[in-house]
């Protein structure tokens, strides 16, 4: 989900808020990142900045991350305990990963040649996201006594033909782990418009 805010400057340049709720997990809290840019005619600037809210208990976000770089696609762990996100700070999009809520005592960068979507195993065990080859890849992740460690980043599949975002994930992992959910890309050098008259009755006759 995405919700934007617009205010006009002038006729060539807005301010852009954009706002996009990303996981909540178990401990309560929600993860979320406002994009803060700059549109005009060649398009929009947008910079991340990764906030967070105890469902129930706080009355407004409070700021997690905000540095001179964008970061975006925050993703809890299941047991809330580490924060996976992306930032730009290598001249590139890159997975990192920090403690949570304890954001400022850890940072790792867990991909070497680009990465966007982080998604969370629901095992705790595995860390899901896209790598510059735009490929999904698969890290181990070990929190075992509190030390973060994670492995070689081991390539499950191609995904060209599938819908992508740097700023959230755009596909999900089912609860055992085996299989994904993603938007396939439909490409056909012609578009159709299909028109479906008195739909209901032809579902009627389908019961």
């Amino acid at each position: 989900m995405s919700l934007g805010r617009r205010v006009e400057t002038n006729a060539s340049v807005r301010n852009i808020v954009t706002v996009d709720p990303t996981l909540r997990c178990s401990t309560g809290s929600m993860t979320f990142s406002a994009h803060i840019g700059i549109s005009d005619t060649m398009g929009i600037n947008p910079f991340g900045r990764i906030h967070a809210i105890r469902l129930g208990v706080d009355d407004e976000p409070a700021m997690l991350i905000d540095t001179e770089y964008d970061e975006t696609s925050p993703a809890l762990s299941p047991d809330g305990r580490w924060l996976a996100y992306e930032s730009s700070e290598s001249g590139q999009m890159e997975i990192y990963m920090r403690p949570f809520p304890d954001v400022n005592t850890g940072r790792w960068q867990i991909s070497i040649e680009g990465g966007t979507e982080p998604v969370w195993a629901n095992s705790g065990e595995e860390l899901f996201y896209r790598n510059g080859d735009n490929q999904l890849v698969s890290v181990s992740i070990n929190t075992e006594g509190g030390i973060f460690s994670w492995g070689n980043e081991q390539v499950l599949f191609t995904v060209d033909n599938y819908r992508s975002d740097y700023r959230y994930a755009t596909y999900d992992v089912s609860p055992d782990d085996q299989r994904f959910l993603m938007m396939r890309i439909e490409r056909s050098a012609e578009a159709e418009l299909i028109l479906v008259e008195n739909w209901p009755e032809d579902l009627k006759q389908l019961e």
